[in-house]
């Protein structure tokens, strides 16, 4: 007969098991989506277009709209904290 010990142990380790198989199958939720800008380059100023493909609407929740979050860094800054 196994100790009891030996099947605590082994509770944990399922359990370890299936957190990590969550979280494995939870990071490979990405898409494989691309991109082109139009034009390319482009100037600060300048209106673009950016067009998106291979992005299923519906899986994220918002089968209407899709967000764009961006950022910039100025031209000969040593640092982009507070651009």
């Amino acid at each position: 007969m196994l100790p009891p010990l030996f099947f605590e142990i082994m509770k944990y380790l399922l359990q370890f098991y299936v957190l990590l198989s969550v979280l494995y199958g939870w990071g490979q939720n990405q898409p494989n989506a691309s991109f082109s800008i139009n034009p390319n380059p482009f100037e600060e100023s300048q209106q673009i277009t950016i067009t998106l493909s291979g992005i299923d609407l519906s899986a994220w929740g918002n089968p209407d709209a899709i967000y764009l979050w961006t950022w910039y860094v100025l031209a000969g800054s040593t640092s982009d904290v507070g651009s």
